[in-house]
């Protein structure tokens, strides 16, 4: 008895993450590769003014950059055309400027929102489900 319970909690788990996968809305390119650059961020969730040079920069499978204190990297996956960000990390530098602060809380957060993404032109689009998040424009 006790292990058809937990067979049926372990199918019940699985279907639960792959119904969520498979509910995102929107999708991006399946190819790490078209990610690969160097962006500055021109746009940030819950942002009004950035007031200072956010940058994100996409290399292999890692994504860093500057958090407007601190710099900070990742790991990212691209999983049947969406995108997964791994926990982010980055340097401890203290920031006495609270709206920097609140800057890069927000980056953060959104980066783990992150579940798709769309490329135009030199126009990077960063999405949840349902929102835009960040847009970024690639560097010269």
């Amino acid at each position: 008895m006790r292990a058809y319970i937990l067979l049926f909690l372990n199918l019940t788990c699985l279907a639960c993450g792959s119904a969520n996968e498979e509910n995102l809305s929107m999708s991006g390119p399946s190819n790490p590769s078209e990610l690969t650059g160097n962006y500055s961020i021109t746009s940030l969730v819950n942002t009004d003014a950035l007031s200072t040079d956010l940058t994100i920069n996409f290399e292999d499978n890692r994504v860093y950059g500057f958090s407007g204190c601190n710099q900070y990297f990742s790991d990212f996956t691209i999983k049947d055309s969406n995108i997964y960000m791994k926990a982010i990390a980055a340097s401890k530098k203290m920031c006495i400027d609270d709206d920097l602060n609140r800057t890069e809380s927000n980056l953060f957060k959104a980066l783990q929102q992150v579940t798709n993404y769309k490329i135009e032109d030199d126009t990077l689009k960063l999405f949840d489900q349902d929102h835009l998040l960040i847009v970024a424009k690639r560097q010269e």
